[in-house]
């Protein structure tokens, strides 16, 4: 704890924010830059700060060094850097998203609908859980109660609509008896 240049804490802060900051600009110079990206270069460079200072100052008041909280933090970002990166790049492979270069910055863009995605997904979930059948399904939400009775009248309406439509609406049996 001396007040000698050097000896206390405040060159090593500097150093470690200096570095630090350096280190943020070379990535946001050199590798590829959008709005997320940068982010998540700020949010690692944060990370790195807390550990780095957290270890300094228990270096300096306790003389021995040992990683806490901010080692979590900086675990975090960077998971979240790689699931980020990961994830655009699965669906790209996938065909869901594409990018453009903008720049030094890809800027991703969907290639789907949310209607066909929501399409995709149920269909795999009825596949998945009911082997493809919808009666299945149903049937499993009757047996456990799980309707009410404004969910089986919307699914007559919804019924009767594709009735309708697999007719080519016409008007026998719009007005059955249920």
């Amino acid at each position: 704890m001396s007040g000698v240049y050097g000896t206390g804490l405040g060159l090593p802060i500097v150093v470690l924010v200096t570095v630090i900051a350096e280190l943020v600009t070379l990535c946001i110079r050199k590798l590829p830059r959008s709005f997320l990206t940068v982010s998540l270069y700020l949010f690692t460079a944060l990370g790195l700060l807390c550990m780095g200072l957290e270890m300094l100052i228990r270096h300096y008041l306790e003389a021995r060094i040992f990683l806490t909280w901010s080692a979590v933090v900086l675990t975090i970002c960077t998971i979240l850097d790689i699931a980020v990166i990961t994830m655009l790049s699965r669906m790209e492979k996938k065909g869901a998203v594409s990018h453009r270069e903008g720049g030094r910055a890809k800027i991703f863009y969907p290639l789907v609908t949310r209607e066909e995605v929501s399409m995709r997904e149920t269909r795999g979930f009825l596949q998945k859980v009911y082997r493809g059948s919808l009666g299945m399904m149903v049937n499993a939400m009757v047996e456990d109660q799980a309707l009410s009775e404004e969910e089986i009248q919307e699914l007559y309406g919804i019924l009767e609509q594709a009735k309708k439509k697999r007719t080519g609406n016409s008007p026998q049996g719009e007005e059955k008896e249920r």
